[in-house]
């Protein structure tokens, strides 16, 4: 099988193949099987099983972010991968869509409140 169509073969969200079960990162069951839809695969598919787990087990599944209890459904990394931060539970907040996207757009903020590395902390 060619190496170009094999990224393709698999779920944007639990990296099962079609045909298979699949089991998003919010722990819902699909119920009937899918392909990728053509996008590049998540950061929180990098991030092990068992560092998801602490996280969520920290979280009890709620947004990590002050004053929020939204069903938490993102892992953010505090120092980003590229900047060298690690795949562990204390680089890793647990937030709801509309936090993590405040997150990314707001990044001075994020950083107030513990969301984000500091500038220059790579």
């Amino acid at each position: 099988m060619p190496m170009t169509v094999w990224p393709e073969l698999f779920c944007d969200s639990c990296r099962a193949r079609p045909g298979e079960a699949c089991v998003t990162m919010g722990g819902n069951l699909r119920s009937k099987p899918h392909a990728n839809r053509g996008r590049r695969p998540k950061a929180a598919d990098a991030i092990p099983a068992f560092v998801r787990g602490q996280v969520t087990r920290r979280s009890g599944g709620r947004c990590e972010a002050p004053f929020c209890t939204a069903r938490a459904v993102h892992m953010h990394h505090i120092k980003r991968r590229s900047q060298g931060g690690a795949d562990t539970a204390e680089n890793i907040k647990h937030l709801c869509a509309g936090d993590h996207r405040f997150v990314h757009d707001h990044p001075d903020i994020a950083r107030m409140h513990g969301l984000l590395a500091p500038k220059g902390d790579a």
